[in-house]
Formats: structure tokens, sequence, C-alpha cells
């Protein structure tokens, strides 16, 4: 994994001159449907509802919906075998081409999100704590890494599919999560089912009861590792496999 700053600095300059009326005609798009939610808000509701509130549900639907469908289509150039190859005949490394859509659609295109939303809200919002006051940093902390690991998955679909990459990574990533939450849930029952009394035992269910030993055990043993592997394992691994996943498609 090679990395030159002054490359990936030409490569990202490369990418403004090429894009850069697509990128002004997103981020007007983006400010102009933030207006005209906020419009319809103010039609339908009184002055009282265009809170801090109201701005965090609109800023947290727009960064998971907007910006993984930005994620989506980052590499618009696999699209077709020439854009393919002259994407992949760039003089850049890999790692560097990949590095310039993860700071794209990780951090730039969600700051701006976020900075459009909050200007919004800093504007409109007449009484009351600003959108702010509503977010807790355990909820922050809850939302970064469902983010982190979404983009990761639509990153690595990104690189794979070359159409309709948007409409293939939701569903495929929809089934892969229901498949995932069915065998996880297997194996919780048979590695933890005996810390459990009543349904539980005999099978999977809601209608369960579990001792004081045992929420002890779950709190400070099996909880740990899994805010562990959620933070530090599951989006680097993605990132790594989307990086291998670009190698193959100069096969």
């Amino acid at each position: 994994m090679e990395f030159n700053i002054t490359r990936f600095g030409n490569l990202i300059k490369r990418d403004f001159i090429i894009y850069r009326k697509q990128i002004l005609i997103i981020m007007l798009g983006l400010i102009g449907l933030l207006l005209l939610i906020y419009g319809f808000a103010r039609i339908t509701e009184d002055a009282n509802g265009i809170n801090g509130e109201f701005w965090k549900s609109i800023g947290l639907a727009f960064v998971f919906i907007v910006g993984l469908t930005f994620t989506s289509i980052v590499f618009r150039d696999f699209r077709s075998p020439g854009g393919r190859l002259q994407f992949l005949s760039l003089p850049a490394s890999n790692f560097e081409k990949l590095a310039s859509r993860w700071l794209y659609s990780l951090i730039l295109f969600p700051l701006f999100i976020i900075v459009a939303v909050w200007i919004l809200s800093t504007l409109t919002i007449a009484t009351g704590p600003g959108i702010r006051a509503y977010f807790e940093s355990q909820e922050l902390t809850y939302i970064t890494v469902g983010f982190l690991i979404l983009h990761a998955t639509t990153l690595l679909f990104a690189v794979w599919f070359n159409n309709l990459v948007a409409i293939k990574s939701t569903i495929i990533s929809l089934l892969i999560t229901f498949l995932w939450g069915l065998l996880m849930v297997g194996m919780f029952w048979l590695i933890f089912n005996q810390y459990f009394e009543g349904s539980f035992r005999a099978g999977p269910s809601v209608h369960v009861n579990i001792d004081s030993t045992a929420q002890e055990f779950f709190r400070t043993k099996v909880a740990p590792v899994g805010d562990f592997l959620l933070k530090f394992f599951v989006a680097p691994f993605l990132w790594v496999v989307s990086y291998f996943k670009m190698k193959e498609k100069e096969a």
C-alpha cells in the first residue's frame, strides 16, 4: 500500500477539475432540498415545530440516506470498461485512489451536510435550545459507529459493482443484515442459553428472565467485546476488503 502525499494531492486536484460542476450541483441541490423541507414544515406546522429536534432528525436522515447514496456512486468511473481502465491507469496507487474516495464520502460530504443543517437550524430556530442540545455523547457514539459500518459496507459495494450500485448495495445489504442477524441469534442462543430462564432455554424468545449474575456477565464481558469489534474492527476490515477488491479490477 503505497502512499505519496504529492500524488494524493494531484489526484484530488484532478477530481475537482473534472467533477466541479457535478459537485456544485450536488451542493446546491442539497441546500435547496433542505430549504424545501423547511418551507413545507413551516406551512404544515407552527413555528414551534421548527426546533432543534426537528433539525436533528433532518440532519441524521440526510447524513445516512444522502451520504450513503453519495458513497455508493463515488466510483462512478467504474460504470464502463473505458472509464474503469482510465481510472485504474491514473498515476497513483490503488491505496491513494481508494483513500481519495474514502475522504470524499466519509469526511468531506457528511461534514458539508452537517454544516449546512447546522447553519439552517441556527437561522430558523426562534426559541428553545439549538440542535446540539438534542445530541447526547453516548448517542453520538452509536450514530458515529453505525455510520462508519454502513459507509464501509457501501464503499465496498461501490468498488464491487459497476452499475445500479445504490440499488444493488441496498438490496444485498438488507439481505446480508437479515441473514447475519439470524446467525447471531442462533449462535447467541447456543452459547448463552444457560444464563436465561423461561422459553429462551427451548428456543429464542423475547419472553425470558435473566438473573443479576448473568446481567453483570453480559455487561462486563460480552458488551465490551462487541463494542470493541464494532468500533475498531468491522469498518476497517471492510475498507481493507475494498482495497483488495479494487486491485481485482486491474485483472
